[in-house]
């Protein structure tokens, strides 16, 4: 089917893309171009088929600044597309004296986490607000001197003879790149060595632990067989041919027999025993058949009353 003109040609079409509604405090500009790049991709060169679309897809915040510019539902319908981009522009991005600008500029540093590309290229961005002239290049070099991170990288960076804006990008930039590779290589060849070191160090602990098991099972067997070998060297030795005089029993001799010892261990001897008596002194039966006499002496003197000392020795 054949289009007439290029609004019939527009006209019932999806656009190609979205955007999104704008937000307060951001940059119109930025958001005003974008647009412009929709319009770009949909074949859309109608200023007022873009005015449309404009306040459609801009959103409720935008709209209520256009009827404070535009109270008359007229004049906004009358204004062109251009005039209202402009006067947008105005209330959202207010623009700083060029003070103000270099003032931003020249306090602008690297942030700790901030990539050397990023820095470069906000430097130069807001080297643009700042009129700079046929200096902009030199001043864009000293600020990204002064204003890297790495003190290192700026130490070099003073050290260079002739230093252009070129190659103090080029420098900022893969500086931190060849950082990046040398960390990542080390953590790798750390994770490496660690990973080696615990298996390692497993291997050592088992190896420990079974060295110990078997040192213990080896002193284990040499502490029975010199058990084995002390028992057979006591029950032979140098008696293994005598035999013992008090059991009769091969490969000891009476002093080291276990049963006489035995036997002696259990024996209890009664001193007021004469039988008993191993001596077998007459002397010292009598002595005690004699003391024996004379206690029952004394007990019986002591039951009639009379004193066994004046007995002895006569009336005081």
């Amino acid at each position: 089917m054949a289009y007439s003109d290029e609004n019939s040609r527009h006209k019932g079409t999806v656009l190609i893309g979205t955007i999104e509604p704008y937000v307060v405090g951001s940059s119109f500009l930025n958001y005003a171009e974008r647009l412009d790049y929709l319009f770009q991709v949909n074949g859309i060169t109608d200023a007022a088929r873009q005015k449309a679309l404009f306040v459609t897809l801009s959103g409720p915040a935008v709209y209520e600044e256009l009827k404070l510019l535009y109270p008359s539902s007229e004049d906004l319908k009358l204004v062109s597309y251009a005039d209202i981009s402009k006067k947008l522009r105005e209330r959202f991005d207010r623009v700083e004296s060029d003070l103000i600008q270099r003032y931003k500029f020249y306090n602008r540093v690297q942030g700790p986490n901030e990539r050397a590309e990023d820095f470069v290229l906000a430097v130069k961005l807001q080297a643009e607000f700042c009129a700079f002239g046929d200096f902009r290049e030199t001043a864009i070099r000293d600020k990204l001197v002064m204003g890297v991170a790495d003190g290192k990288l700026q130490e070099k960076l003073l050290n260079e003879d002739n230093l252009s804006l070129a190659m103090a990008e080029k420098m900022i930039v893969n500086w931190e790149l060849a950082g990046s590779r040398a960390r990542m290589i080390n953590d790798r060849q750390g994770g490496q060595i660690a990973s080696v070191k615990s298996r390692l160090g497993r291997r050592d602990l088992h190896d420990r632990n079974m060295s110990h098991s078997r040192s213990r099972s080896r002193s284990n067997v040499h502490k029975r067989r010199w058990q084995s070998r002390s028992t057979e060297r006591k029950r032979t030795g140098r008696y293994a041919d005598l035999v013992c005089d008090f059991c009769g029993i091969k490969g000891h001799i009476k002093r080291s027999c276990f049963k006489r010892k035995r036997m002696q261990k259990n024996s209890v001897k009664f001193i007021d025993d004469k039988k008993n008596l191993s001596f077998g002194d007459d002397k010292i039966a009598d002595l005690f058949e004699r003391l024996k006499a004379g206690m029952n002496d004394t007990d019986s003197d002591s039951d009639s009353g009379i004193c066994w000392k004046r007995g002895r020795h006569g009336a005081s």
